[in-house]
């Protein structure tokens, strides 16, 4: 998602586009998903307050963005690493970083779990984080059918 929307972006887009995920993402470690702004964004990503409504439409967008950056940075890439061949290797080595990058920033891990367990019936960051966790899984899972790793009675959707 971040990797895509970055297509077609000149290098000083993409510097402001990145200072803005790594502003998002700090405030949510100092201050929640509920406790920032827009305003809050735009002054710590030193932008304009509109430049974030024109490239994001809207506080939960721009979260759920920053939710997948966040994720393909910390997990991603380290499952997709082509060079390591067994898939079981790759689901160990994403969930230690995973579970490693949480220890390390926990108020920033509980401010996501703040955003994907809203209860106010916006589905727009779950959705979105859900839709990038399941391609990463499931891209492991079935190169582990296709070697005959898993039984065939395993339901690959249900894992991811």
């Amino acid at each position: 998602m971040p990797t895509a929307a970055r297509e077609g972006m000149t290098p000083l887009q993409s510097a402001r586009f990145d200072r803005i995920l790594e502003s998002t993402k700090q405030l949510i470690a100092d201050k929640g998903v509920d406790g920032m702004t827009m305003q809050s964004i735009a002054a710590a990503s030193r932008v304009a307050e509109g430049t974030l409504y024109n490239r994001f439409g809207s506080k939960d967008q721009l979260i759920a963005i920053a939710m997948v950056d966040y994720f393909e940075r910390a997990v991603g890439a380290h499952v997709e690493d082509p060079s390591r061949r067994k898939p079981v290797a790759k689901i160990e080595r994403g969930v230690d970083v995973l579970v490693r990058a949480i220890l390390d920033a926990p108020a920033f891990a509980r401010g996501l779990m703040g955003a994907y367990f809203r209860v106010d019936g916006s589905r727009e960051m779950p959705d979105r984080l859900t839709e990038r966790v399941y391609a990463t899984w499931m891209s492991i899972l079935l190169d582990m059918q296709a070697r005959a790793l898993l039984h065939d009675w395993v339901c690959l959707p249900l894992l991811c």
